[in-house]
């Protein structure tokens, strides 16, 4: 499954970058999970970069078109 080949590497995050990022995998199997995914609008997984207030600033899904 390509979500659990990308949860380290989401969770490297924090170590590769040292309070700076914080990583957040959220398991889509549970319901606070569902309810999130629904919230940002992912069919099923995605990734969100958030500014340090919350804010997003990118929403990335497996859709989503590659930057040129």
């Amino acid at each position: 499954m390509v979500c659990e080949k990308l949860k380290p590497a989401v969770s490297g995050l924090e170590s590769e970058f040292p309070g700076k990022v914080i990583g957040r995998n959220v398991d889509a199997t549970t319901q606070e999970g569902k309810d999130t995914i629904k919230e940002l609008g992912f069919k099923n997984h995605g990734l969100v970069i958030r500014d340090e207030a919350g804010k997003a600033l990118k929403e990335l899904t497996a859709s989503s078109k590659a930057p040129s």
